[in-house]
């Protein structure tokens, strides 16, 4: 159903980036400076917001992100998609839960950590159950205290606002920022086909660009880049208001991060099991990140398996970036070469994804542990075979028009 403005669409998607998506850019500003980090921010975000622009418009308004994945890669490339990102979908969900969890832990220094993780992943499934309309409520209640929080980090900061001294241009500061919210930026259309109108589409995921920027730049202002200095980075002497108000921000970004996690994921139980209705879907989807929480401070407790979930994240997260950058180059390509058939486009867009995805798995598990080589390795791979397959295509198609 057609029912939401540019205003809902972006305070929802907005209020998604979640802390570790918002710390990006404190870590920037540590590594290469704030002028960079800023710069680095602003450059990225508006690559993503372009990407989610062409995404959008490829689901011409009405799929979603996984029925788009279909259209242009075929069934079976859908079939996978639908597997990774709905594994991914549920580590994200434990991951949220951890951080929520160590940032209690932190501040108030409970020993029952895991029940508390618990109990959460289990509301915010049964509040997930409202389905878009709990998203809605949840995301217009947080937004502006997610906003009032991120302004009093600022200006309570020990430092005092950290203010660019030179500024420059990193590519891997634009890639980090791309590939912090890339994976979610392939699910918008499973969202945005809820909008009234292309303007409301276009408009919110405007202002949504704006919010993540103004988030992750607040964090480069307040000199904050692990989430444990957002408890110890004030000059007030009143701890209790300073944890108080640091918990509600995790609070508030937990909540409308794993909500939309759990209403992303619904797309991948659908396309799965096409008889699989969305409530089913959402409980699904928070049992099981839950229990993947659960299992994983189980193997945390007993120090035999380590829990790393920036392996983790960057492990899932890249395939589907991958898969982002494919679909746009052959929605380019469908455009291009409009002049002749393409029986075999399926095929090729898809075998370059899979290529892809290999090539930067690999390299994250043999080779080396950053998260943005493997990703550019996997993108040239990537686009390497979609260059030989269109240079053979049109050559052929060439020599016949000829003959």
């Amino acid at each position: 159903m057609r029912k939401l403005n540019y205003l809902q669409l972006a305070y929802i998607t907005g209020s998604a980036l979640g802390v570790p998506g918002m710390i990006i850019g404190g870590v920037l500003a540590k590594e290469l400076g704030t002028g960079i980090a800023l710069s680095s921010i602003f450059i990225g975000n508006l690559l993503l917001w372009l990407i989610g622009l062409a995404i959008i418009f490829m689901s011409d308004f009405k799929n979603h992100a996984l029925e788009n994945v279909q259209g242009y890669l075929g069934k079976p490339a859908a079939l996978l998609a639908s597997i990774i990102l709905g594994i991914a979908f549920l580590v994200w969900y434990a991951i949220q839960i951890q951080e929520v969890t160590s940032a209690i832990h932190f501040a108030i220094h409970t020993q029952a950590d895991w029940a508390i993780g618990v109990g959460l992943g289990l509301l915010i499934t049964c509040v997930s159950l409202g389905g878009i309309r709990s998203l809605n409520a949840i995301c217009r209640i947080s937004l502006p205290l997610l906003l009032a929080i991120s302004v009093y980090v600022i200006f309570t900061s020990k430092q005092g606002i950290l203010l660019p001294t030179h500024w420059g241009i990193s590519l891997i500061g634009i890639v980090s920022v791309i590939f912090t919210w890339l994976p979610y930026t392939i699910n918008l259309p499973t969202f945005f086909c809820h909008a009234k109108t292309r303007s409301d589409t276009v408009l919110g995921l405007s202002v949504m660009s704006c919010l993540h920027m103004f988030f992750q730049s607040s964090l480069v202002f307040a000199d904050v880049y692990e989430f444990k200095m957002l408890f110890l980075n004030y000059s007030g002497s009143n701890n209790l208001i300073n944890n108080s108000v640091v918990l509600m921000f995790f609070f508030m970004s937990f909540f409308c991060v794993n909500l939309i996690n759990i209403y992303f994921a619904s797309a991948c139980w659908a396309t799965l099991f096409p008889k699989c209705r969305p409530v089913t879907g959402y409980l699904l989807t928070g049992f099981f990140g839950t229990c993947i929480y659960l299992v994983q401070q189980g193997f945390t407790v007993l120090e035999t398996v380590s829990f790393p979930a920036e392996w983790w994240t960057s492990i899932l997260a890249t395939p589907i970036a991958i898969l982002g950058i494919v679909l746009l180059v052959d929605f380019l390509i469908r455009r291009i070469a409009k002049h002749r058939p393409r029986p075999w486009g399926r095929f090729w867009s898809s075998f370059s994804w899979f290529a892809g995805s290999v090539v930067a798995t690999a390299m994250q598990l043999f080779v080396t542990s950053s998260s943005n080589v493997p990703l550019i390795s996997g993108l040239c791979t990537s686009l390497f075979i979609f260059l030989v397959v269109i240079f053979v295509e049109e050559t052929i198609w060439s020599v016949k028009t000829l003959n």
